[in-house]
C-alpha cells in the first residue's frame, strides 16, 4: 500500500503541477488578450481622430477651393472692367483729337 500510496501522491503532484501550468498559461494568454485588447482601442481611437482631422482638413480644402473660384471670378471681372476702361480711355482720346481737329 506505501507504493500505491506514493504512486497516487506522486501522480496527484503531477496533475497538480499541470494545473498550475495550465493556470500560468491561462494568465499569460488572458494577459497578452488584454493588452491586444488594448491596443486595438488605442489604434481604433487614433483612426477616429485621423478620421477627424481628414474630415476637417476635407471641409478647409473645400473652403479654399471656393475663396479660389471666387477669386478667379473676381480677377475675370476686373479685366473685363480694365478692357472697358482702356476701350473708353481709346475712344475718349479719339474723341478729343477729332474735337480738337473740327476746331482747328
Amino acid at each position: 500500500t506505501d507504493i500505491a500510496t506514493t504512486t497516487a501522491a506522486a501522480a496527484a503532484a503531477s496533475h497538480q503541477e499541470e494545473l498550475q501550468v495550465e493556470r500560468q498559461q491561462r494568465q499569460q494568454l488572458e494577459t497578452e488578450l488584454s493588452n491586444v485588447k488594448e491596443n486595438a482601442k488605442i489604434t481604433l481611437e487614433s483612426l477616429t481622430q485621423s478620421n477627424l482631422e481628414k474630415e476637417d482638413l476635407t471641409q478647409k480644402l473645400a473652403g479654399i477651393q471656393q475663396e479660389l473660384e471666387t477669386a478667379q471670378a473676381q480677377v475675370v471681372t476686373l479685366r473685363d472692367a480694365q478692357a472697358t476702361a482702356t476701350s473708353l480711355e481709346a475712344e475718349s482720346s479719339l474723341s478729343q483729337s477729332l474735337s480738337t481737329k473740327e476746331h482747328e
